[in-house]
């Protein structure tokens, strides 16, 4: 109830707002929606934890002072006709209308129905499936948890600089939807509506940059199909919200300049707000939007200088409002807008050895837009083959290191012969990107230099930007992919003019429809996280299995903190950087977790009872050793380097059931090992410990 509620106020103020504001196309009044709508989250949120209070009934207060406060200037504005009869799809659609775009191109329908088909998965899987991304557990929504426990998004001692110093306007969606439903179950949302408000603002840019209706329909629905877009969409990630919030923004900027309307300029700043409140690689998207912008303005002084200044304006406004809070925090506890030294350290300065890597990086980067992620592996291995023979033959032509396969190499971790999986973390961007996207791209350069068309050669520029500033920062990773989805985001307009309605075209249109579906269909299916398809589909797993698919290793320890430690208890815990801390919330965040930060190197009965800490969860990986502390604790449970430690009494009975229960619910061999007098304590005869080494699952 409290979430439609909230719902309610959030839509009602932002419907208010924008159209005070009087957005001069549907599309731009949808996005503005959008946009309103989660400032508003992010603004209510910011207030709430600067008071320290991060519960629902604030939130709700809060929320409805702002719809109040907007009905109040809407009134005073004369009550302007509310945008909502211009979102109608009655208004927006005619069944003419629809009936003759269905004659006129059935395969944008069929791509349509498929788009349509596999985000309607997406939802489900994001209401079966727990969040299990690797970052989602350690970063994303730890953050979330310690909010909640803080009230607060003040800094807290953590092993993992993430959570405290990274932007916080993607986990911010995810606490507003934890508050009012008191599990994370809805978090994958925030990522799979961005990629909505991703689709109408390509569409939007198409139109503006001389694109028909169908154009700008095909570009959008073929972005979607594109391997990372489908992935992330499902997962309490970053890159595509940032993608929405910034393609949103340099669309309604545009819009702005091109029909000189301030609404339009004032909602392209917001979206530039909480863009820059969401990740820090949208820094590398800014040398390119200031060289457009440069451009925007010199090229038209007498109509657009007073419309940009009012846009520059407006966008340090919104950023204080909207995105700054992160970078506030960080000034206040390091002196420094980025954050810790630890994260700064990859960033350095202006030197040689930069502009080196900077070389090394690019032709890596632009090696995996050969990409054939979402392919059959049928297809797949063959085609990955070619690649790899390329690869082979080009990079010693440019003296660039083809292999470093450590991580910790001064060249960075790259293998051309690796072939990237199906998973949001590692994902290309698929075969379209080089059959499609790049060909795309090189044409319509060229046509804004011979047409000196700005706003095109600003989606060039921006998008350059982003390669160059991403391949400047550090050496090439696995991981990098996805730094590329605002990229594709805001390039995707620029694939719209291949849709056309000459007859002789219709095979190379049925030809890309038929590619896209493959891919998204596959993707859709062969997601490693989430697999519909294959030797064991999601459905035939429980919810620890799904949580831990990416780091099996991880299902024990889980396992084992689910079954032995209660949900009302407070545990210490000892981990390394990537430490997932999410899980020992529990599923409705009842635990209290306190991170020790930095580890100790002994830990006594004593030390546990002045933090008023109930159970240690240990790492020994991390350099604390539980060996020095076993004369005055109790270990309930170990499993490798993972221990469970008590600060009470050995009462043997209250653990009999647990230990019970946990040894029933695994049914695979040699996963657990217990303390020997312990399950000899409760009944268990024969104690087997686990053949750690290269057999085991994990």
């Amino acid at each position: 109830m409290g979430l439609l509620v909230a719902a309610t106020l959030v839509v009602m103020f932002a419907m208010l707002v924008v159209s005070l504001l009087r957005p001069p196309t549907r599309i731009a009044a949808f996005v503005g929606l959008y946009l309103v709508a989660y400032a508003s989250v992010v603004l209510v949120a910011e207030v709430a934890a600067t008071a320290g209070l991060l519960n629902p009934n604030v939130f709700l207060l809060l929320h409805f002072a702002l719809a109040i406060a907007a009905w109040i200037l809407w009134n005073r504005a004369g009550g302007p006709p509310l945008i909502w009869t211009s979102l109608c799809l009655p208004s927006a659609v005619s069944r003419r209308g629809v009936l003759k775009l269905l004659r006129s191109f059935p395969s944008l329908w069929v791509l349509g129905l498929g788009v349509a088909l596999a985000y309607s998965a997406g939802a489900i899987l994001i209401l079966s499936v727990p969040p299990n991304n690797v970052d989602s557990l350690a970063y994303h929504l730890s953050r979330v948890g310690y909010w909640l426990q803080h009230n607060s998004f003040y800094p807290w001692p953590t092993p993992n600089p993430g959570q405290i110093s990274f932007p916080l306007n993607a986990e911010v969606g995810v606490l507003w939807t934890v508050l009012f439903v008191g599990t994370d179950r809805l978090a994958g949302f925030v990522q799979w509506s961005a990629a909505g408000a991703s689709m109408a603002a390509i569409a939007g840019l198409s139109r503006l940059l001389g694109a028909s209706r169908a154009q700008a329909i095909f570009a959008a629905l073929l972005w979607a199909t594109l391997p990372e877009i489908v992935l992330q969409s499902t997962t309490p990630q970053n890159d595509l919200l940032t993608g929405a919030f910034f393609a949103s923004g340099l669309y309604l900027l545009y819009l702005g300049l091109h029909s000189r309307h301030i609404g339009a300029l004032l909602l392209s700043s917001l979206a530039l707000g909480l863009a820059l409140g969401t990740k820090f690689t949208v820094l590398f998207l800014l040398p390119g939007l200031a060289a457009t912008i440069v451009i925007l303005y010199f090229g038209d002084t007498r109509r657009r200088a007073t419309l940009v200044v009012t846009w520059i304006g407006a966008s340090l406004v919104a950023f204080l409002l909207v995105g700054a809070y992160v970078f506030a925090l960080n000034v206040l506890l390091h002196h420094h807008p980025l954050g810790s030294p630890s994260l700064r350290s990859d960033l350095g300065g202006f030197s040689a050895s930069r502009v080196q890597m900077m070389i090394v990086n690019v032709p890596r980067h632009l090696y995996q837009v050969l990409d054939t992620t979402g392919l059959p592996d049928l297809w797949a291995e063959p085609l990955h083959g070619l690649k790899v023979r390329l690869g082979s033959e080009v990079f010693p032509l440019l003296n660039a290191s083809a292999r470093a396969l450590d991580k910790n190499s001064p060249e960075g971790h790259f293998d051309f012969h690796r072939r990237a999986p199906v998973h949001e973390d590692f994902a290309g961007l698929g075969p379209l990107s080089v059959l499609v996207l790049v060909p795309a791209v090189i044409y319509q350069a060229f046509v804004a230099l011979t047409r000196k068309e700005p706003f095109r050669g600003g989606v060039i520029l921006i998008s350059l930007s982003m390669l160059l500033g991403v391949s400047f920062w550090r050496w090439s990773r696995p991981v990098d992919n996805r730094y590329f989805v605002v990229a594709a985001t805001i390039c995707a307009p620029l694939v719209a003019p291949i849709f056309r309605r000459r007859h002789r075209q219709g095979l190379l249109q049925w030809g890309i429809v038929g590619i896209a579906l493959v891919v998204l269909g596959w993707t859709t299916t062969h997601n490693f996280s989430k697999p519909l398809l294959g030797a064991r589909p999601i459905w035939e797993m429980d919810s620890i299995e799904r949580q831990t698919i990416n780091r099996r290793w991880m299902e024990p320890v889980l396992r084992a903190v689910d079954r032995l430690i209660p949900h009302n208890s407070s545990i210490g815990v000892i981990t390394g950087k990537g430490g997932w801390h999410r899980p020992l919330f529990g599923r409705r965040f009842g635990r209290t977790v306190l991170p020790l930060f930095p580890a100790p190197a002994i830990v006594d009965l004593g030390w546990l009872e002045e933090q008023d800490i109930d159970f240690l969860l240990v790492d020994e990986d991390s350099g604390t050793y539980v060996s020095q502390a076993l004369a005055a604790l109790h270990t309930i449970w170990n499993s490798g380097p993972w221990y469970i430690l008590h600060r009470g009494e050995a009462d043997f009975n209250e653990w009999d059931a647990r230990l019970r229960n946990l040894l029933l619910e695994v049914d695979r061999t040699s996963v657990l090992t217990l303390d020997e007098s312990l399950a000899q304590g409760v009944g268990i005869g024969e104690f087997t410990p686990p053949p750690w080494g290269e057999d085991y699952p994990g």
